[in-house]
């Protein structure tokens, strides 16, 4: 990334964090979704962005089509 990316009044860009699990672990306690928002605040801010906003589909698989997604 060649530059910070910020706002026009100069502070960070706001970003959402997503994760998604096709499946949780045995005691259903959302380790892994929790995991990937931490990466992904991490990243946000070694980028210079904030996370403003997070959206969970916890052990929700991705290959059915007709599957409704809570976010």
């Amino acid at each position: 990334m060649d530059s910070i990316p910020h706002t026009a009044e100069g502070g960070p860009v706001p970003v959402a964090s997503y994760a998604r699990t096709s499946q949780d672990s045995p005691e259903r306690d959302a380790r892994g979704v929790r995991h990937q928002h931490r990466i992904n605040e991490r990243t946000a801010r070694e980028h210079g962005c904030a996370v403003v906003a997070t959206y969970t589909d916890n052990a929700c698989g991705a290959t059915k089509d007709d599957r409704d997604r809570p976010r």
